[in-house]
């Protein structure tokens, strides 16, 4: 199970990455809030991979329904990565990881709404 990701995504430069993407948040969002968003100060799973994709997908995508898609992809990119947390970390966390999956989901839904309501202004102002 792989993330869906933009062809154009994976061959650009790290430097272009950076200047398009800051992970979870709206652009010029505190580090320390950025932070907070992407692995809650690092005790969560980490989004900020489906966050820049999904930052990806705003820059290049130029009509309303592009947005809809990028927040669709943004959310199940989300659930992919709670998912493969499951099975990426050790075996004797198994269980844990699995007991703590359905709250990942309800994060990855909550992040969901909010891109999906309030994201038409960050995207027509690219």
């Amino acid at each position: 199970m792989k993330l869906y990701t933009p062809e154009s995504f994976l061959k650009a430069s790290d430097e272009l990455k950076a200047s398009i993407c800051n992970g979870t948040g709206a652009s010029g969002t505190p580090k320390w809030i950025v932070w907070l968003l992407d692995s809650i100060f690092g005790l969560g799973i980490n989004f900020s991979k489906a966050s820049d994709i999904h930052d990806w997908m705003y820059f290049h995508r130029i009509h309303w329904y592009g947005k809809l898609f990028a927040d669709w992809v943004f959310f199940h990119n989300m659930c992919m990565l709670s998912t493969l947390a499951i099975f990426q970390l050790p075996l004797s966390a198994f269980i844990g990881n699995l007991a703590v999956f359905p709250l990942r989901i309800i994060r990855a839904f909550f992040y969901f709404i909010a891109v999906l309501l309030f994201g038409w202004k960050p995207f027509y102002k690219k």
